[in-house]
């Protein structure tokens, strides 16, 4: 590993033989259609919008689901519709700056989605 820097900035430069990166928010942004998935949810099922939309970072479905819903069935049941609806909710997912010049400076087999 080497360092260089100026008077503000410090650049770091490691060699390494392979990358992984989480999607969201490393790679693309899918905040919109995340929201507009729960929003919708929250609406058919009369939940406070926001407070649904405030319990979403750092959580399962599941466990934002238990939080709003009694029955466990209904738990189960929501959140595999979820995970069905938010496959195709790709309307206003964006790549994030310089995440596809990034990946698409790396050789393909030594980078991966995880």
């Amino acid at each position: 590993m080497s360092t260089s820097s100026t008077s503000s900035t410090s650049v770091v430069s490691v060699a390494v033989l392979a990358a992984l990166f989480d999607m969201d928010g490393t790679l693309i942004d899918s905040t919109a259609a995340i929201e507009r998935v729960w929003t919708d949810l929250a609406v058919r099922r009369g939940l406070p919008v926001p407070d649904v939309l405030a319990a979403l970072p750092g959580r399962t479905a599941h466990d934002i689901l238990s939080g709003f819903l009694a029955d466990p069935a209904e738990v189960e049941a929501e959140a595999a519709r979820l995970r069905s609806v938010q496959l195709t909710a790709v309307d206003g997912i964006e790549p994030l700056p310089g995440a596809r010049e990034l990946t698409a400076s790396l050789p393909p087999e030594r980078w991966a989605v995880v």
